[in-house]
């Protein structure tokens, strides 16, 4: 379907290009600074579009090369910063640990030893 409709688009375009092309073939006198060349108005017409074209993608080959880069950098940083992320992560997983562990010191300390109030303690 997809492939149809491009198709009869094309055709259309080509058929609208042709009867174009036959409606301005006047010759029409171009000055090329130095030199002046007759030729039909569809050719000056045709050609001011290729030029266009041209001009176009040159320019837009610039915008193009920069958001290359710039996807390029951005892809460097989340990398960086997906593994500043897991760095982080260990380390806090590590400290979790830790707390864990000093906990359960905390618990067996307070088993074996009875805890005494501030009032109990004679200096």
């Amino acid at each position: 379907m997809k492939d149809q409709f491009r198709l009869i688009i094309t055709l259309l375009l080509i058929v609208i290009s042709v009867v174009f092309a036959l409606l301005n073939t006047i010759p029409v006198k171009v000055n090329f600074f130095f030199k002046f060349i007759e030729m039909p108005l569809v050719v000056v017409i045709v050609g001011g579009l290729v030029m266009g074209v041209i001009i176009g993608m040159i320019v837009s080959i610039n915008a193009i090369h920069k958001e290359r880069v710039a996807k390029v950098e951005l892809q460097h940083a989340l990398k960086d910063a997906q593994t500043q992320k897991d760095t982080l992560t260990q380390g806090l997983n590590e400290k979790n640990q830790e707390i864990n562990r000093l906990k359960a010191e905390i618990k067996t300390l307070e088993k074996s030893q009875p805890v005494t109030s501030p009032q109990d303690v004679h200096v």
